[in-house]
């Protein structure tokens, strides 16, 4: 599951299970180890705290999205993910019905939803098409990735990302 990165809670889990392996496997680095898994939880905390306060400024808000890339997130941050199916087509590569993508619009077009997301790292011109409709409406879009960046780290990637949603959110409240 290429999105279970989006989910705060299993890198906390991850991260505790790989340290303990580590640790029971190279005994001799074992300080070094627990130091680095202090340090992500340190920055874990910090995610937790912004997720918090993202989801108390803004609750119960709608959001939609090209795949379903952002999904776990979203729920973390109390969002009403709206237009599944459409993402769900997209991921597994299957042109979304007729009625998918005219409820995608419908979304945009009567304002049901505050964000859009999409995956910067697959196009189309379907996706193309659907995020120059949320631009016409005014509809703010938030670019996000499957996979970490290069020269960042989990903390960076998901900080960089959650910021980006509350300053968009925030300009327009």
């Amino acid at each position: 599951n290429p999105h279970i990165w989006y989910d705060p809670h299993t890198m906390s889990v991850y991260a505790q299970a790989l340290s303990q392996f580590l640790m029971t496997i190279d005994f001799q680095h074992r300080q070094q180890y627990q130091a680095h898994y202090q340090a992500f939880m340190a920055q874990q905390k910090k995610l937790y705290q912004l997720i918090k306060r993202i989801k108390r400024q803004h609750p119960n808000i709608s959001v939609i999205a090209t795949e379903p890339i952002f999904g776990y997130m979203a729920q973390a941050l109390g969002f009403r993910m709206e237009g599944i199916a459409f993402q769900h087509s997209m991921m597994n590569g299957v042109e979304p019905s007729p009625q998918q993508v005219q409820d995608f619009q419908r979304q945009l077009q009567q304002h049901r939803v505050k964000l859009v997301f999409f995956n910067r790292q697959v196009s189309s011109p379907l996706v193309f098409y659907l995020l120059h409709q949320a631009e016409l409406n005014g509809i703010p879009i938030i670019g996000v990735t499957e996979t970490q960046p290069v020269s960042t780290t989990y903390y960076q990637w998901m900080n960089d990302q959650l910021k980006r949603v509350e300053y968009v959110l925030n300009e327009r409240h």
